[in-house]
C-alpha cells in the first residue's frame, strides 16, 4: 500500500448551540429535552400556560372534493345514507389572552370578571 492513499486530518471540537426566547409570562413553564430517533437529534419542548378567554368559535364546512359536492347537491336522501357525503371542516377558535394576569392563590379555583363599556364616538357620555 502506497503512502499516497493515506491522508491525515486533525479534528477539533466545534461548539454549537441554540437559544430560544420564552416569554416570562408563561405560568409553570417547563422545559423538556428529548431525543428524536427519527431525525437523530435532540428536541427541546417548552410548555407553559397563560390565562385566556374564549371569544369566538367558528366551523367552516364544505364538501371534500367535486364528487362529494355533486353527491351533496344531487343525490336523494336514501343515497346519501348509503354513500355519505364527506366534508372538510375547519375549526377556528379566537381567544383573548391575559399574559400578565396572576391569581393570588394559584392552586385554588377562582374566577375573574372583565367589565367592558362601549360608547359611540361623537355622542355625549351618559346618553
Amino acid at each position: 500500500m502506497s503512502d499516497d492513499c493515506v491522508s491525515i486530518a486533525t479534528l477539533r471540537r466545534f461548539r454549537v448551540g441554540a437559544i430560544k426566547a420564552i416569554s416570562p409570562y408563561l405560568i409553570d413553564a417547563q422545559v423538556e429535552l428529548k431525543w428524536d430517533a427519527v431525525f437523530e437529534q435532540y428536541a427541546a419542548e417548552f410548555r407553559g400556560y397563560v390565562w385566556s378567554e374564549p371569544v369566538q368559535h367558528r366551523e367552516i364546512k364544505y364538501p371534500l372534493d367535486w364528487w362529494q359536492a355533486f353527491k351533496a347537491r344531487y343525490f336523494p336522501d336514501w343515497a346519501k345514507v348509503r354513500w355519505p357525503v364527506e366534508y372538510m371542516v375547519h375549526t377556528i377558535d379566537v381567544e383573548a389572552i391575559y399574559p400578565e394576569f396572576r391569581p393570588s392563590v394559584p392552586n385554588e379555583d377562582y374566577c375573574f370578571r372583565l367589565l367592558e363599556s362601549v360608547r359611540l364616538e361623537g355622542q355625549p357620555e351618559g346618553k
